[in-house]
C-alpha cells in the first residue's frame, strides 16, 4: 500500500502505509486521513515521494530544504526557488529556477556528474549541483525511475541518463552502457514517462515505446529495444505515467492502463491488463502520480481515488 501527505493551509495529513514511520511513531496504516502536524508559519511542505517515502519542508524564512524536519539542509542560492523535488529508491533531485542538485544512492547503473566534471559511483552525501547540457530553466518536466532519468525540454527535445538497460533510453544497447551525462535522445515530443526497463513517449498524440516490449524483466540480458516502437493512437493524449511494469495515458480525461497489477496498486482486475483497458472511475481525471507501491488520481467526481 502507497503513503500519502495532503497539505492545507494550516496542517498536514497523511494516509496509507506508514513504511519507515515517516508519519511519525505510533500512526498505524489507516485509509482516512490523520493529522500529522501544525506547520510552523514559516514553512511548507513541497513535495512528498511515494518512492522514497518522504517529504520536504521549505522554510521560507531562510530559502532553505529540509527532509523530514531533519538537520539535513540544502541552503539555496539569491534569487533561487524550488520547482519541484523528485525521489526515487534514495537518490534524490531538487529542481530550482537556476539550478538541478541531486543527493543520494548512487548505484554503479547510475552516476552521475557534477558540475565540476566528477562522476559519483556510490554514495553523494551532500547537495550537488548536476552537470548540465541545457539551463534548468529550459526544463519543461523530469521523469526520475530506478537507475535512470528523463529530461523533457521546453522546445520539445528529450534528454536520458542513467541504464540504458534494453535500450530504454532509444540508444543502442550493450551490456555496460551507461549515460553520466544527460544526453540529447529524441525531438518533437509532447509527453514522457519512464519504467525500470521502458522509456514511452508521445508524438502528435501517437504513443511510442523504448526498452523492453512487456514491461517486465527479460531473461535476455543483450535484448536491444532502442528502436522506438508505435504503441497505440489516442484522441488526445494530457499525461503519460509509468511505474515498474504499469504504464497509464490519460486520454481527454479518461484513464487507459496497460501492464501489470502489483499488490492491488493499480485498478483493475487481480492480475491486471494485458491489453489497454479503461477502468471504471466516475468523474474526469486531471492528473495521475504512479509510484511502484501505489497510485494517486486527481480530477472531478466521487470515486477519483480507487
Amino acid at each position: 500500500m502507497g503513503s500519502t501527505v495532503l497539505v492545507t493551509n494550516d496542517s498536514i495529513y497523511g494516509f496509507g502505509s506508514n513504511s519507515d514511520n515517516i508519519f511519525g511513531q505510533g500512526v498505524v496504516a489507516t485509509s482516512k486521513p490523520v493529522k500529522l502536524s501544525q506547520k510552523p508559519v514559516d514553512d511548507a511542505v513541497v513535495s512528498f515521494s511515494f518512492h522514497s517515502r518522504k517529504f520536504y519542508t521549505l522554510s521560507l524564512q531562510n530559502n532553505k530544504l529540509s527532509q523530514n524536519f531533519d538537520d539535513d539542509v540544502l541552503i539555496l542560492d539569491e534569487n533561487e526557488s524550488i520547482i519541484r523535488i523528485y525521489s526515487a529508491l534514495g537518490l534524490d533531485l531538487v529542481q530550482t529556477n537556476q539550478n538541478l542538485y541531486f543527493r543520494g544512492a548512487c548505484d554503479e547503473a547510475f552516476c552521475s556528474v557534477s558540475e565540476l566534471g566528477e562522476i559519483y559511483s556510490w554514495y553523494v552525501e551532500e547537495w550537488t549541483k548536476m552537470l548540465l547540457p541545457f539551463s534548468a530553466s529550459d526544463i519543461k518536466q523530469i521523469k526520475l525511475q530506478q537507475q535512470g532519468v528523463l529530461f523533457l525540454l521546453h522546445n520539445h527535445s528529450v534528454f536520458a541518463m542513467g541504464s540504458n538497460i534494453y535500450g530504454r533510453f532509444c540508444v543502442e544497447y550493450n551490456a555496460h552502457m551507461t549515460l553520466h551525462v544527460p544526453t540529447h535522445i529524441l525531438n518533437d515530443v509532447q509527453h514522457i514517462a519512464l519504467s525500470q526497463y521502458t522509456t514511452f513517449f508521445s508524438v502528435q498524440n501517437e504513443l511510442y515505446q523504448c526498452g523492453s516490449p512487456t514491461l517486465q524483466t527479460l531473461e535476455n540480458d543483450w535484448f536491444d529495444g532502442s528502436e522506438a516502437k508505435f504503441v497505440k493512437r489516442f484522441k488526445q493524449i494530457e499525461q503519460i505515467e509509468a511505474a515498474a511494469q504499469a504504464v497509464f495515458v490519460i486520454d481527454q480525461g479518461k484513464m487507459f492502463i496497460k501492464g501489470v497489477q502489483d499488490e492491488e496498486s493499480y485498478v483493475g482486475d487481480e492480475d491486471g491488463y494485458e491489453d489497454w483497458e479503461e477502468p471504471y472511475i466516475e468523474g474526469k481525471i486531471h492528473g495521475i502520480y504512479a509510484g511502484n507501491g501505489g497510485t494517486v488520481m486527481w480530477g472531478e467526481g466521487e470515486r477519483i481515488r480507487e
